[in-house]
């Protein structure tokens, strides 16, 4: 329930004021939230918080705490700012940012949480006017409070201002880096698994490593089918050079490992891992097994 306090003004001008912050920040909301702007901001914007919004009227009403789960304005903030710069850094870890780009997604990410205070100040409005009524309000407030609580998933998640204006200001080049380096993660796995059963040396390894990650086309997609997927296109890599990398009988190891992959193409191809070959492609993908199961456990062995 909303109680009084003896040392504040009256409801009615607790509702005028939340009114006319209302007002103002519709009023500073881009016209087009949800997609990413044409030109961002020359400078960061001004969000809600610190001094100016501790003064606001309604200040001891429960509403904060439960949003903000017992924490300030100015500590919600400075949460949020730090999420944004370690969002930043894994984008620039895993593409290579240029200092444009990052520059970008930062103005991006302060309008995200510009976004979030806004909502919090329509939220303030609609608990004034109902009187603190939580059948009114309470599932506005779950929802901020989640994004409070999870603000990588949440506030920068894949809708935000932020990940599309990355997506926005990525160039061909990064993105297939990216690709590139995911694949060889998934590689080095593969040809961990066959360490053991080929008997591989490191720098048989290494150099098995290197041939598929520069020679064979990254996944399509990644699941439990990496292994036999890899092991597809390592099938389809001319015989000279592998047995530039492996012995006679490691190639002849080999054969059946890759009659099995094969056998799953059909699969691989309609679960996104590969691209059909043309003889593939012509008759409809191939064979799939009836019931298919990923070979990288028999690897092992």
């Amino acid at each position: 329930m909303l109680t009084e306090h003896p040392d504040m003004p009256p409801l009615t001008g607790r509702l005028i004021v939340a009114l006319v912050w209302l007002a103002i920040a519709a009023a500073c909301l881009p016209a087009r939230a949800q997609e990413a702007p044409e030109d961002l901001p020359d400078e960061p914007v001004a969000v809600p918080g610190g001094a100016a919004e501790k003064a606001a009227p309604d200040e001891d009403l429960d509403l904060g705490q439960w949003v903000f789960n017992g924490h300030g304005l100015d500590k919600v903030q400075g949460d949020f700012e730090k999420s944004l710069q370690n969002v930043i850094a894994r984008f620039d870890g895993k593409y290579h940012l240029t200092p444009a780009q990052k520059r970008k997604l930062t103005l991006a990410g302060g309008l995200d949480i510009k976004r979030f205070f806004d909502r919090y100040a329509t939220l303030k409005a609609e608990f004034v006017r109902t009187k603190g009524d939580w059948n009114k309000v309470g599932n506005q407030v779950f929802e901020l409070r989640r994004i409070c609580n999870l603000p990588y998933a949440e506030l920068f998640g894949d809708e935000s201002m932020l990940a599309k204006t990355l997506k926005k200001n990525l160039t061909a080049e990064q993105v297939a880096n990216h690709d590139r380096n995911i694949y060889r993660v998934r590689v080095e796995w593969m040809a961990g698994l066959l360490d053991r059963r080929l008997k591989l040396t490191p720098d048989q390894h290494r150099r098995l490593v290197d041939l598929l990650a520069a020679e064979t086309p990254p996944l399509g997609r990644y699941g439990n089918f990496d292994y036999d997927a890899i092991m597809f296109q390592m099938s389809r890599l001319p015989a000279g050079r592998i047995r530039g990398v492996l012995g006679e009988s490691q190639c002849r190891d080999l054969t059946l490992r890759f009659e099995q992959a094969r056998r799953m193409e059909g699969l691989l191809v309609s679960e996104g891992y590969i691209r059909p070959t043309a003889a593939a492609a012509s008759t409809g993908g191939g064979a799939t097994p009836a019931a298919a199961r990923p070979h990288h456990e028999e690897a092992r062995r």
